[in-house]
């Protein structure tokens, strides 16, 4: 069975541990035996833990969830219940729990809900892109006219800039709004990750949070690394990671970009390391910050890494990223892809 089963007595001391709470736990039964519950499931409710051989309350059967950290490093997610145990006379002699790894489960139930989400938001993009678009259109439009008729005074200049960059801020936020919600429209097609990694950074070289100085270290190998995908949505990718990355280092300091041939699950690839030495991410912080709509900074929308996630997910790809308050961030993405040979043919890898 694939169900954990364990005992303990009325001291709260484990005294048997079938093979599968072995397995689910990464701990053998020689491991655990007569040490405390809370000693061995630190993070288990506190009516599991406490224990008093002088006031031993049998605790009516109760379920829960908890996270446990395995012996192999794992963090698990666990679901369980408590129960009585009796001796054959129906005297309390101490109590078993049943556990099983809700893990995987736990997954699966977040990625269900985040694809209700994102059908949802899918649902109104289209919508929504129109009636803004327009609008947005027509104001450009009308501007631009304007601009022909109206005295080039100082300050008619500076509110046309202000009218402008407003229109700007909307389309750009449409953008992402879309290419969250839904996939970018067209075929895909070769790219080297290579080239378009170098053509992101020429262009945020103009963009005014670009930070001087700034030390960049591209580590990328002499020959291509192609991947199939929409050249659109794999440009959003790096220029949303990297320009986070510059963001973090108004000061400035360094960007190291690498990028290299690699296996992830026995599946080729392309992996993508964009490390800087910038500010930071809070714990706190790290867990949100995939959320839609949520920023730290005081001008952004929070849908950078957003876009960046659910593009990754339509390629199967994968994202980590790893930071301390104070000592820069190092993000991670990985592409499935097959390596290209100097004159454009496939081969696999």
């Amino acid at each position: 069975m694939d169900t954990g089963i364990l005992s303990i007595n009325p001291e709260g001391r484990i005294k048997s541990f079938n093979p599968a709470a072995a397995v689910i736990t990464g701990f053998s039964f020689k491991d655990v035996e007569n040490r405390t519950l809370a000693e061995v499931f630190p993070d288990f409710p506190p009516f599991l833990k406490e224990r008093k051989s002088n006031a031993y309350k049998s605790v009516a059967k109760t379920r829960f969830e908890t996270t446990f950290h395995a012996a192999d490093g794992r963090n698990l997610i666990l679901g369980g219940s408590l129960s009585s145990l009796r001796d054959p006379q129906g005297f309390a002699i101490g109590e078993i729990i049943v556990f099983q790894n809700l893990t995987e489960i736990n997954e699966m139930r977040e990625s269900l809900e985040k694809s209700h989400r994102l059908a949802f938001i899918g649902g109104m993009a289209a919508g929504l892109a129109h009636e803004i678009r327009n609008p947005l259109a027509s104001i450009s439009g009308s501007i631009q006219m304007l601009k022909q008729d109206i005295p080039p005074t100082e300050t008619n200049r500076k509110l046309m800039q202000i009218i402008l960059r407003g229109k700007d801020q909307l389309e750009s936020f449409l953008k992402d709004f879309l290419l969250m919600a839904r996939p970018a429209p067209g075929v895909c097609e070769e790219i080297d990750v290579r080239a378009a990694i170098r053509d992101v950074i020429d262009s945020l070289r103009c963009v005014p949070d670009w930070p001087e100085p700034l030390r960049i270290d591209l580590i990328m190998p002499e020959e291509p690394l192609g991947i199939q995908a929409n050249k659109t949505e794999i440009r959003q990718v790096f220029w949303n990671l990297i320009l986070n990355a510059v963001q973090a280092m108004p000061e400035g300091g360094d960007l190291t970009v690498e990028v290299r041939a690699t296996r992830n699950d026995g599946r080729a690839g392309v992996e993508i390391r964009i490390s800087d030495t910038g500010c930071g991410i809070k714990n706190e912080d790290l867990r949100k910050i995939f959320e839609p709509f949520y920023t730290t900074r005081d001008v952004g929308t929070g849908l950078g890494l957003a876009v960046v996630s659910r593009i990754l997910d339509g390629y199967r790809g994968s994202i980590d990223i790893q930071s301390e308050a104070g000592s820069g961030t190092t993000c991670r993405i990985w592409f499935p892809a097959r390596i290209l040979t100097a004159d454009g043919n496939r081969t696999i890898s």
